[in-house]
Parts: C-alpha cells; structure tokens; sequence
C-alpha cells in the first residue's frame, strides 16, 4: 500500500519543486534566492560563532545559491539584501580569522 502513495509522490505538486530546483540552460535556478534567504534567516536566528566550521560551510551554501540566481533577481531590493547580509557573514568570518592568530585560518 505504501508503493502506491510512492507513486503519488511525484504528483504535480512536486514536480514544480524540482523544476524550480533544476538549473535552468544559464545556469540559474528559480529557487536559489529564496533558498539563499532562508539560510541567510538560520544565520541570524543561530548562534553559530562567526568563523564556526558550520557557520563557514551555511554562508557557502548561501554564496552558492546567490552564484545560481539570476542577475534580475540579484539586483532586485530582495537580492541586493541578501547580498549585503552575506557580506556581513563573509566579513565577519575574516575578522575572526585575523583575530584568531591562527594561520591555518588565515
């Protein structure tokens, strides 16, 4: 019984997810903005420590969306936002690293 709700699993409504998920021929993605704007909402609503090895690998993940995003998109208020949310993440990131005195983090 369960194999037929797995069929229905890949009903219309899903499907429209992946399409918004798959790249489209310029490499952009539908979804990546708002995805970006999602995890850049985790970081402020974290308490990672800037400079964390999971606050580093989320604003990857972010950088790697907002690189997915369309360029209309990005200079939209929502991308330019995001964009500046993300520098702030990246910039303290650096601080930390040239405080720590640690060169592998440098």
């Amino acid at each position: 019984n369960s194999v037929a709700g797995a069929g229905s699993f890949g009903g219309s409504g899903t499907s429209s997810l992946a399409n918004m998920a798959e790249a489209g021929d310029d490499g952009t993605r539908q979804n990546a903005l708002p995805r970006a704007q999602e995890l850049l909402s985790d970081l402020e609503d974290s308490s990672l420590e800037p400079g964390s090895e999971l606050h580093r690998r989320k604003v990857q993940q972010v950088l790697e969306n907002l690189r997915c995003t369309g360029r209309t998109v990005l200079q939209s208020d929502d991308g330019q936002a995001a964009m500046l949310s993300c520098s702030g993440h990246i910039e303290a990131i650096f601080e930390r690293s040239l405080a720590s005195g640690n060169e592998r983090e440098r």
